[in-house]
């Protein structure tokens, strides 16, 4: 019996040598770049499908030539840029594309030329179909999973290590959410340009040919005007000179100048031409606003290398989890990651290349809202420190410590990692490539069955609980490009929240707001802490006005609205969101309430409903 199970395990050993044999053949053919490229490509191939959703609508405006700011090929390529002022950002708001409590001072306004003009590209040649335009998209992924392979092996060499680095970056689920929505094309253009830039500079440190420093100077200027993701190129340009390169430390600083000439002319024309964001809460310009942008670097970056490193994305707290609960988690998986790379770090100056570069190019990102789609560059050193871990974890005596202790966490990650990387991810890649569809589709759908014809009768659209801060803008530019006019939008609240509308008058509500108008996702995108509504301060806009009687730490928690008519009025067509779709809404008698309950974002998985016809409600009332 005892020689039978002997047989076994040998046997079982041998199947297992053989396919570690058969995969590493794999992972160091001379092809591997290309095929990657291929599977990458065919994984998100789902995205070809998703169509337009979202801020793809408001560029379908621009490019069509019915924004009045974006005129002209300049205007068009120039698609990022809001180069506005106050006036024009009260006019946004009295006509409902921005929330009426949006700053005086907000613009989000940035320069991505090169994105802009492949986008005019797209509407010069295939206007209506937006398979083609994600074809495009899903083209320049698989030139920078192709990029992203050719730099491992530059690094790491013709290996086992290279290889798997590579594989892990081509199927890494988060990379197939930038890569499905058109808007976001302008990260993969940057990383893609960065990636380049890498490469060319790796060569010329090899073999000091001036070509190949200026190559990648060149891709560097592209990169940056891809859009600003291209920032994330300098982390592991300085990254490469602390640890990589061995040229006294004047030779390392010399070597990067003409990268420096074109970071300062980029700088240079980002302010000059007015670029940049400000007023929003969302969007930190961390030279404008440092202490707020340091505020959200230590708030967000640890939800990014949660989402960097494990199965829970970066933008799930508040959504499918807790953020206590999303912190806590955070703390735990880094301090393990931590524990068990300290070693590799200290030996491995390829480790600390990794590490270093990863960190530094997450530094950028976290002057946005935290999201696993702005993990593509801080994902090149991640997968190249992960491949590493796992390779010498079993087949490098003397890199890690032999304790138990230690290896025990060791062991604990290292079949995490290979669970995420391997099997997780590969398999939800066509299902997060496809996501932007189920999530936008919904919204869309409620937009496009609203009757288009308010303008005429000049009724004024009242959306009492929005389900996004984005409800406006998406209304009004699908509205436009139907119809080339919009009704006045007015948004009292926000709908994944409870909300609660109270009737004082005939022409007055008064709402309130059970967690603040200002939280979730995208509250602050129209107005930053740095400009606090206060108690009792009103603002008005075309046909209404809000005055503030409660504030909470998430901005405004009881407003009370005055219409300049009363609120039967057939210029007011009152809406409210249930289900999937908006529906009619009555407001309360005086002296009633109504309760709204809060939109949940996991509805978003039956989105049956939201084709259906808007229907009467019953909503709860009561006295107040």
């Amino acid at each position: 019996m005892e020689h039978v199970q002997n047989e076994l395990k040998t046997k079982k050993k041998s199947l297992w040598e053989r396919f570690k044999a058969w995969m590493a053949s794999r992972l160091i053919r001379p092809a591997l770049p290309f095929q990657l490229s291929f599977g990458a490509m065919l994984l998100c191939s789902p995205a070809l499908f998703v169509g337009l959703q979202f801020d793809d609508y408001i560029h379908r405006l621009i490019m069509i030539g019915l924004d009045p700011i974006h005129q002209g090929f300049w205007g068009k390529i120039d698609l990022f840029g809001l180069h506005h002022g106050s006036s024009i950002t009260d006019s946004l708001r009295n006509i409902g594309i921005f929330p009426w409590w949006t700053s005086e001072h907000f613009k989000i306004s940035f320069l991505r030329l090169l994105s802009g003009f492949t986008m005019w590209i797209d509407y010069q040649l295939w206007p209506n179909r937006p398979f083609l335009m994600h074809l495009q998209s899903l083209l320049w992924y698989g030139a920078l999973v192709a990029a992203a392979a050719v730099y491992y092996r530059r690094i790491m060499g013709l290996t086992v290590i290279a290889g798997l680095a590579a594989l892990f970056y081509a199927i890494d689920f988060s990379h197939a959410s930038p890569t499905a929505w058109l808007a976001n094309r302008n990260a993969l253009q940057a990383v893609l340009f960065g990636f380049l830039c890498l490469i060319f500079y790796d060569r010329y440190q090899r073999e000091r040919r001036e070509r190949h420093r200026l190559a990648s100077a060149s891709a560097l200027a592209l990169a940056l005007l891809s859009g600003e993701t291209g920032v994330g190129t300098l982390a592991y340009l300085f990254s490469y000179a602390i640890f990589l390169d061995r040229e006294p430390w004047r030779r390392r600083i010399m070597a990067l100048w003409p990268h420096a000439l074109v970071l300062i002319a980029w700088a240079g024309a980002y302010r000059m031409f007015g670029y940049g964001s400000f007023g929003s809460g969302a969007y930190i310009d961390p030279l404008a606003s440092p202490l707020p942008f340091i505020t959200a670097l230590a708030a967000r970056m640890p939800l990014l290398l949660m989402g960097q490193w494990s199965h829970i994305t970066a933008e799930s707290p508040g959504i499918l989890m807790s953020i206590k609960t999303a912190y806590l988690f955070a703390a735990v998986l880094i301090g393990l990651l931590a524990a068990v790379f300290i070693p590799l770090v200290r030996k491995d100056r390829t480790a600390r290349f990794w590490l270093a570069g990863l960190v530094l190019a997450l530094i950028p990102v976290c002057g946005t809202e935290p999201n696993n789609r702005l993990l593509l560059f801080s994902d090149l050193g991640a997968m190249g420190l992960a491949a590493q871990f796992i390779i010498h974890l079993k087949g490098s005596p003397g890199v890690f410590p032999a304790s138990r202790i230690w290896r025990a966490p060791a062991l604990l990650i290292l079949f995490y990692l290979i669970a995420i990387r391997l099997i997780f991810s590969p398999l939800i890649m066509p299902l997060y490539a496809y996501q932007w569809k189920i999530i936008g589709t919904p919204f869309a759908n409620a937009a496009r069955s609203l009757p288009n014809n308010d303008h005429q009768s000049g009724q004024s659209l009242i959306i009492v609980n929005p389900p996004v801060l984005l409800t406006g803008m998406l209304i009004a530019s699908m509205q436009i490009v139907e119809t080339r006019t919009s009704p006045a939008i007015r948004e009292l609240s926000r709908g994944d929240t409870d909300v609660k509308v109270y009737r004082v008058d005939a022409c007055t509500l008064r709402v309130r707001i059970a967690n603040g108008l200002l939280g979730g996702n995208f509250g602050k995108l129209f107005r930053s802490d740095e400009e606090p509504i206060a108690v009792n301060q009103e603002i008005d806009v075309s046909g209404m006005g809000a005055r503030i009687a409660q504030v909470g730490k998430n901005g405004p928690e009881e407003i009370l609205y005055r219409f300049a008519v009363p609120l039967e009025d057939p210029s007011l067509r009152w809406l409210q969101w249930k289900g999937l779709t908006y529906v009619p809404f009555t407001p309360p008698a005086i002296g009633q309430a109504v309760s709204l309950p809060a939109f949940k974002w996991k509805d978003l998985s039956r989105n049956d409903s939201a084709t259906k016809s808007p229907v009467q409600t019953s909503p709860k009332r009561s006295g107040e």
